[in-house]
């Protein structure tokens, strides 16, 4: 049995458009009749509809029927189908057999487009044109700029990159070149405007620039010689001149310096040795480009070594960090994970902005570079419940943006198994295990449209007053307008929540809004699932 929707490349619709899907059969009996079940249910196993479906095998005991779909409302839908004798949809990439899903999502022609300072909202991804305009419709406007860092642009030696540009500028081509699926989205033959982030070093150094070789996970990060530190500058200030030319419009460019450089484990060397990266590069990138905005460190929240003992962060601000960056980005994973908001989450990322804060004498702005949940783990519906959480939390902090992991899920040895299922999608290619041209979509897919479409654009009002015990709350404003988004992390409670005399609107995690009338305070239920009153 195969079933597929009609939009098979994402399965992702807007709302109002149909949810065509069609079932067929090989090996059969001949000339036979009967009945399949489709049982459609929501990201909470509840039912939404069961339909039968007649199908009529011919002589090589081949059929197939085509419906439509539940696409009433925004949501995430699964759909299994069934024969009399059990058979089912098989396994499809990283999607389990007996299984297919759609989503309806605001449609992004109904978006606005709040620019470069006011959009919040990135995505990391292994993009591809068959995926079709997952950024859209997932209302993403912040990407990372395609190409890499040091390791990939000067692989054989230093100067490398400079030298590279100038011979590709003397042949009229750019260098680096910009990737048209991020740099040139379109949606429905209308431009979607996206912003770039660019990154120094990825976790990683040309061979030719390691001194000593790192232990741990991440590969050949670690401390520099004096000659590979000005190796670094000088590639830092030819990619910030590159980036200062060849994207004009942006008014900020960020620039990463470095990515989880943990120590012992993502890092070989010091904090002192660490911030050495910001102090050699920052001059250079600032007189490169006058609109450089230079980010790190990437370290995680709690912002310490891997094993505990050596509080990062902290020794970094010691160390002058303060000096060499304008940014904060951050890596927001919380530790354990589930849920995001227990073991001290809250409290060390108001700890790094106080710190930061300290260290600069001013506030500095913070910028989330990297976190998801990996649904093999967790289960579809806690990784989009802690997906949507922790981005919440970010922002409702004081983050400027935030960035998810990872558009699709990949995998370390085969699609079977279950490992590295951050994708907001399922991967559907047995063959492509980056970059896939088909996806599926998750819980996670919709809900997190639904946050973008509620949220982009906002300015972050901090914590809601009045909620107790596991109760979590922030509150946003946009245009004139609030937005208050609540949970219960740990149980299904009530909470009174203040909203001024008059109109609101309420909306579920998935964006279905219901309007009601405040008397001053609003009483509602709270769970695992945030949920919206704008007003």
């Amino acid at each position: 049995m195969r079933a597929e929707t009609s939009a098979a490349n994402n399965s992702t619709y807007v709302l109002g458009q149909p949810v065509e899907i069609t079932v067929s059969v090989t090996g059969a009996s001949a000339s036979k009749a009967f009945v399949l079940t489709a049982a459609i249910r929501d990201e909470f196993g509840a039912k939404v509809a069961t339909l039968p479906l007649s199908i009529l095998t011919d002589r090589g005991g081949y059929g197939g029927a085509t419906f439509n779909a539940p696409a009433s409302r925004l949501g995430y839908f699964e759909v299994k189908v069934a024969a009399p004798d059990g058979a089912t949809n098989g396994r499809l990439g990283t999607r389990p057999a007996g299984v297919l899903t759609y989503a309806i999502v605001p449609d992004p022609a109904t978006r606005v487009d709040y620019g470069e300072a006011g959009a919040r909202f990135g995505l990391q991804g292994g993009f591809s044109a068959g995926m079709g305009a997952v950024i859209p419709l997932l209302g993403v406007r912040y990407v990372q700029a395609a190409g890499g860092g040091w390791t990939a642009f000067e692989p054989n030696n230093p100067g490398q990159f400079a030298a590279d540009r100038a011979a590709a500028v003397a042949a009229g081509r750019q260098h680096p070149p910009k990737d048209p699926l991020v740099a040139a989205v379109t949606f429905g033959g209308s431009p979607w405007s996206t912003y770039s982030v660019f990154w120094v070093t990825i976790a990683s150094l040309p061979s030719w620039a390691v001194d000593a070789p790192t232990k741990g996970a991440s590969t050949s990060f670690s401390a520099l010689s004096g000659a590979n530190l000005a190796n670094l500058a000088n590639f830092a200030s030819a990619l910030a001149s590159a980036v200062a030319a060849d994207y004009p419009a942006q008014a900020n460019h960020y620039y990463q310096i470095t990515w989880e450089p943990q120590m012992s484990w993502g890092f070989k060397g010091a904090s002192e040795q660490l911030v050495q990266y910001y102090s050699t590069t920052y001059a250079a990138i600032k007189a490169a480009d006058p609109k450089a905005i230079v980010a790190g460190p990437a370290l995680f929240v709690a912002g310490k070594s891997a094993d505990g003992s050596v509080d990062q962060m902290s020794q970094m601000w010691a160390g002058g960090l303060a000096n060499y960056i304008d940014a904060v980005s951050m890596h927001p994973y919380a530790t354990p994970g589930f849920p995001p908001e227990a073991h001290g989450y809250i409290t060390d990322i108001r700890g790094q902005i106080s710190k930061a804060a300290a260290a600069k004498g001013a506030a500095m702005p913070f910028i989330g570079t990297e976190h998801g949940y990996d649904s093999a783990q967790y289960g579809l519906l806690q990784q989009a419940q802690a997906n949507i959480r922790q981005t919440l939390i970010v922002l409702g902090e004081g983050f400027k943006l935030d960035f998810m992991f990872y558009v699709a899920d990949f995998w370390d040895a085969t699609p079977s198994d279950a490992s590295a299922r951050y994708g907001l999608f399922y991967n559907l290619s047995d063959a492509v295990q980056f970059g896939t041209p088909r996806v599926g979509p998750k819980p996670a897919a919709a809900a997190y449209a639904a946050m973008t479409y509620l949220l982009d654009g906002s300015t972050t009002a901090g914590a809601v007053s009045g909620l107790t015990g596991s109760q979590l709350g922030y509150k946003f404003t946009r245009g004139g307008r609030t937005i208050l988004t609540v949970w219960d992390w740990s149980a299904s409670t009530s909470a009174n929540l203040t909203i001024p005399v008059g109109s609101y609107t309420k909306y579920d995690w998935m964006g279905n809004g219901v309007g009601g009338t405040s008397s001053g305070t609003v009483s509602t239920l709270l769970g695992g699932n945030p949920i919206y009153f704008v007003y």
